[in-house]
């Protein structure tokens, strides 16, 4: 496996863990919408923090049990594609928006606070309590193939990939709710929503047809 090969694999990893929308993708949205990027963007570094957290511990895991994985590659990567799947659907069939809307408007109208990192601890707090966010990254790291030898110069990178892809994705998500929060509808944002769940239950899908292909070949 190349590096560029590794970077895109964890840079996808990072997308697909972070999408979700959750506890945190919710405090997201609300602080880009009443507090501006900043508030919002840094609020989601302390979940893409969280997220690399758990990915150095899920690598850890699969590190020790690499020989169990190998003699089960297929398994993994049906129950990795089962998993990518159902996340995607839930993310398409979800409105997490529904939450927000009455909560935001008020605090919109009434004008948006100064800069605070308050939201970056919330997002940690939150991630923190929720430990089955390690299996969904153990899950991606299996379903999308991932090297952990033993002396594989790629981990640190891919590490870094991860972490960025997680970033890169709550900048995009900050910046768009940000800008265009007064000038788009939030059922737009519902339908980008279920558009991005959608290709992740296809990407999904395309993972355990791989696993079930080569199940019977």
């Amino acid at each position: 496996m190349t590096m560029g090969i590794t970077i895109l694999k964890g840079l996808l990893i990072g997308i697909c863990a972070s999408a979700p929308l959750g506890p945190v993708g919710i405090l997201v949205l609300q602080k880009s919408l009443c507090h501006g990027f900043k508030n919002g963007f840094v609020t989601g570094l302390g979940a893409a923090l969280t997220d690399t957290v758990y990915a150095i511990i899920a690598i850890f895991f699969l590190a020790i049990t690499q020989d169990f994985l190998e003699r089960n590659q297929i398994l993994f990567l049906i129950v990795g594609g089962v998993v990518v799947t159902a996340l995607g659907i839930s993310m398409a069939l979800k409105n997490p928006f529904r939450m927000v809307k009455s909560e935001t408007e008020e605090d919109v109208n009434a004008g948006r606070k100064e800069f605070s990192f308050a939201g970056f601890f919330q997002s940690i707090a939150i991630c923190v309590t929720n430990p089955g966010a390690i299996l969904i990254m153990f899950s991606l790291f299996t379903a999308f193939g991932v090297d952990v030898e033993p002396g594989n110069p790629y981990i640190i990178p891919l590490l870094i990939a991860v972490s960025g892809g997680c970033a890169l994705w709550w900048l995009g998500f900050t910046s768009l709710f940000s800008i265009w929060s007064k000038r788009i509808k939030l059922q737009t944002f519902v339908l980008m929503n279920r558009i991005f769940g959608l290709l992740l239950a296809i990407t999904g899908i395309g993972i355990l047809a791989w696993g079930i292909i080569k199940k019977v070949l």
